[in-house]
């Protein structure tokens, strides 16, 4: 039997658990893609469950502030970057900025973008794939907290 590398036998069992670790806890491409490109922190995780479940939802960074119990200096970058990609529609009214889901059907770069969305909270309606999503977003070196 070949040696899998020229190291101690302890190390060697670290690696191949480590490999077999990245090898289950793989996504598909598409799911890959929105985990790196949107949900690069659990605030952003939490909005996106959020308005996902509340798609004709209108609310004020208040409002999500205090729905989430979370200081606006925390969610302001995370709902400034999801509108940047597309996923959260701020609106005007009078001098109040709403906030609310921007992925229809009507549209189909919205509507794949709205079933990527419905698959990744698909996948973490069980507590592996929760798991799967944290194993993840800390292998890849995603802060548990703001260091503001």
């Amino acid at each position: 039997m070949l040696p899998i590398c020229k190291c101690k036998p302890e190390t060697n069992k670290g690696w191949i658990m480590t490999n077999l670790m990245n090898d289950l806890m793989k996504f598909d491409e598409e799911i890959e893609g929105f985990l790196q490109k949107h949900i690069n922190s659990f605030v952003k995780w939490e909005i996106i469950r959020f308005f996902h479940a509340n798609p004709q939802t209108n609310l004020t960074l208040n409002e999500l502030s205090k729905i989430f119990n979370r200081p606006l200096k925390q969610l302001k970058p995370d709902i400034r970057e999801l509108s940047e990609g597309g996923l959260i529609k701020q609106q005007k009214q009078g001098g109040t900025t709403f906030f609310s889901f921007n992925l229809s059907d009507a549209d189909p770069q919205e509507k794949k973008m709205k079933k990527i969305i419905d698959d990744f909270i698909a996948l973490c309606q069980t507590r592996q794939g929760r798991l799967r999503v944290i194993y993840k977003m800390l292998k890849d070196g995603i802060p548990l907290t703001d260091s503001d």
